[in-house]
């Protein structure tokens, strides 16, 4: 990604922007509510295509996000909610305003990020690293600063052996990359709040 963005100028698509915002967005809430910086950077693994976007001493973290009226939680694949050697897993769901402008873009939430980290230097490389791996770098993060998105409400769900999922434990082994939605309004019972999260942590 990061050589086809240098010589060809290609960008994230829009859904990639908003689903890297969402992961950005939980970032800095980690980093704000953990005193461990290196280690929220080190958890972030969404870059190296891992099945859960976070990792935390085995709890995991899967990301999602939708700026629709009706929003579904879209699931990729098979993998994606499978708890097996798991402690705990969760989903954290974004729902995203996003018009032309930049009041509040993805390029501003990077910039944050990294003024947060100025001071660890090491920490701030291995974050910059990880936006090369996805194709942003300082020669064509300037290009990310002409959307302007926000969270109009963020739930998060504890993953039990009850919340509505497909598995490879519940599908025939002949069938394979598997991708669905999950209505957010029938998982109510799964809500949690943010802070038992980070208590988890």
């Amino acid at each position: 990604k990061k050589l086809f963005s240098k010589f060809t100028g290609g960008l994230l698509t829009p859904q990639q922007q908003r689903g890297l915002f969402g992961e950005l967005y939980f970032l800095k809430l980690m980093l704000d509510n953990l005193n461990n910086d290196e280690k929220v950077i080190r958890a972030w693994q969404a870059p190296t295509g891992a099945n859960q976007d976070f990792y935390f001493d085995g709890n995991a973290i899967e990301i999602k996000t939708s700026k629709s009226n009706s929003p579904s939680i879209k699931i990729s694949n098979e993998f994606q909610l499978d708890t097996t050697g798991l402690k705990n897993l969760y989903v954290a769901f974004y729902k995203l305003n996003e018009y032309p402008g930049n009041e509040y873009t993805l390029f501003s939430i990077i910039s944050e990020i990294r003024t947060q980290l100025e001071p660890k230097q090491e920490v701030l490389i291995a974050f910059n690293l990880k936006l090369e791996s996805l194709g942003i770098s300082t020669d064509n993060e300037a290009e990310y600063n002409t959307m302007t998105l926000s969270v109009r409400d963020e739930k998060y769900y504890f993953v039990t052996p009850e919340f509505p999922k497909i598995t490879t434990e519940t599908i025939d082994n002949a069938i394979s990359k598997v991708s669905y939605e999950i209505a957010p309004n029938q998982c109510t019972a799964f809500e949690i709040p943010f802070n038992s999260i980070i208590i988890e942590l």
